[in-house]
């Protein structure tokens, strides 16, 4: 075990000497030794001192003093004070800037060799603490390229929170907070020319490396790995010119590697954006102009801005263009469920069109998938997926449709189960109203108005819930409650229909008699015979 520094700061020699004596009697302690307190602040600024014996009374500096030192220097030692003060102010200052113990003296051999057992355990305790903290770093360091990447995807695919954001960003070393940031996806191809299959995650892994490295020279940016065979940029900086600066800087990039690598590399760039929350927006112009690459080229590079107002550039389908134009000026007003069916209209719309090419299928399902998911509270789980990420990552138009198809069915899914809640949560509500208030009047509209929705639509739930009208349900809970003032209590039959918010004695004589078959009083007086 390595010895522990022991710092003994005490101007009498006799009690100094006991202690220095002690400790090294016991084997375990390296001994220091300083007889003022500027002393022994120089020693502990010079060695790794682990524990100090403090006397409260020195030259040049007392004990309160030194220890506000030690806790400004942020020097962590464990500290024992001697003194020969027994004031309780004192002994709570000590305790105050991080002492251990407070011992009075004078101090007998015993009490010496207990406190210095007790500095003993204190610094092995701090040792294995610290020892442990040093594990968990290394772990952590370890997975922080893994955090790293997932943070970057995250970024990428959902749209974190900016407390998440900027947590992450100060936990991984990261700046990606700019005035302007874009994004650009890249897709790694081999020519004919290119090495063994099994070599291609070190070559992808490393053409990362080379391309972060590349475009570090001309921008702060971000490299990471998407898929096995995309990886995506994050770029960052000062000027609105940013994708120029990106542009230019791929170009000094395909002219110094591709060749080399027998590589083909077709880059999307999507447009600038002054928010990292939008960062996910940029990246889905990125893959969109990722998709509209022919990759008939060694090196392609294109960006969003090249594609005219991000629309399929031929082939204009102009039944599809119209039915979504009048959709997404719907989007606000319609009715969800209605607006879902008509979307899943425009999919089969958009399957029964046989020449429609692959780039333009995926413009309209990132439409209608967006649009459906408008659908969606905020605070749903799918409200975090990129519909531009997942349909532009389709390369077949089967597999678009489907994707698709299946998309719009669980959001519906989502929508009937949020709809049957909402209805069951709001009927459950108006019973809790009608139960907890049956003796006052009440009014329909004013309980409508308390839950939020119209009159006409909480009456249509409660029907659609319970199988009764309002009035009909208020009228059971009423008559409930003038059965047992009738079996149980002398009231007169006016009060008990007062008591139990029936407006008039007639109307509730004829509606317990409806409802029962019989008058209030021949009810009661069953109960009596």
């Amino acid at each position: 075990m390595e010895k522990m520094n022991l710092l003994i700061c005490d101007d009498e020699w006799m009690i100094r000497e006991s202690i220095v004596q002690t400790a090294l009697s016991m084997e375990e302690f390296n001994v220091f030794t300083a007889v003022t307190g500027r002393t022994a602040l120089e020693l502990l600024e010079e060695e790794e001192i682990d524990g100090v014996v403090l006397d409260m009374q020195m030259p040049e500096m007392d004990g309160i003093t030194f220890l506000q030192h030690m806790k400004s220097r942020k020097k962590d030692c464990a500290v024992i004070v001697l003194s020969g003060h027994d004031e309780f102010d004192y002994a709570q200052k000590c305790l105050h800037y991080g002492a251990i113990e407070y011992l009075l003296k004078p101090v007998t051999s015993e009490q010496i060799r207990d406190f210095l057992m007790q500095l003993k355990e204190n610094i092995l305790h701090k040792r294995s603490y610290i020892s442990q903290l040093n594990t968990y770093r290394q772990e952590i360091d370890s997975i922080k390229p893994l955090l790293r990447e997932q943070f970057f995807q995250d970024l990428l695919q959902k749209s974190p929170d900016n407390e998440t954001i900027h947590r992450m960003e100060h936990f991984l070393g990261l700046q990606i907070c700019f005035p302007y940031l874009i994004t650009a996806a890249i897709h790694i191809g081999h020519s004919a020319a290119a090495p063994d299959a099994a070599d291609e995650p070190l070559q992808l892994y490393t053409l990362g490396k080379l391309i972060g490295d590349q475009l570090n020279h001309a921008l702060c940016s971000h490299i990471f790995h998407m898929n096995s065979d995309t990886i995506a940029v994050i770029a960052g900086g000062s000027s609105d010119s940013l994708d120029d600066d990106l542009l230019s800087a791929f170009d000094e990039l395909a002219a110094s590697l591709i060749s080399d690598l027998h590589l083909r590399m077709n880059i999307g760039i999507g447009g600038v954006v002054t928010s990292v929350r939008q960062i996910r927006d940029s990246y889905t112009e990125a893959l969109f102009a990722l998709n509209y690459n022919n990759y008939t080229e060694m090196v392609s590079i294109i960006s969003i801005h090249d594609i005219s107002e991000h629309s399929p550039s031929e082939n204009v389908h102009w039944d599809l263009k119209k039915s979504l134009d009048k959709l997404t000026a719907a989007s606000a007003t319609a009715d969800k469920n209605e607006f879902l069916l008509k979307l899943q209209e425009l999919l089969q719309q958009l399957k029964e069109h046989r020449d429609i090419n692959l780039n333009s299928a995926i413009h309209y399902c990132c439409f209608i998938s967006s649009l459906a998911l408008g659908c969606l509270d905020k605070n749903e789980e799918l409200m975090n997926r990129n519909p531009y990420f997942e349909t532009s990552s389709q390369t077949t138009l089967d597999s678009l449709y489907a994707y698709t198809e299946q998309l719009l069915e669980e959001i519906s899914e989502r929508i009937k189960s949020g709809t049957e809640n909402r209805i069951c949560h709001l009927a459950d509500a108006c019973c809790e109203i009608l139960e907890k208030n049956y003796k006052e009047k009440l009014n329909i509209r004013e309980i409508a108005r308390e839950l939020g929705i119209s009159r006409n639509y909480l009456s249509t739930i409660f029907r659609s819930k319970t199988g009764y009208s309002i009035v009909e349900y208020l009228n059971g809970i009423r008559l409930e409650a003038a059965k047992r003032l009738l079996r149980n209590n002398e009231l007169k039959i006016y009060e008990i229909a007062e008591e139990t918010g029936f407006s008039d004695t007639y109307y509730f004589s004829k509606v317990f008699k409806t409802h029962t078959g019989v008058s209030p009083s021949d009810y009661r007086n069953s109960f009596i015979e």
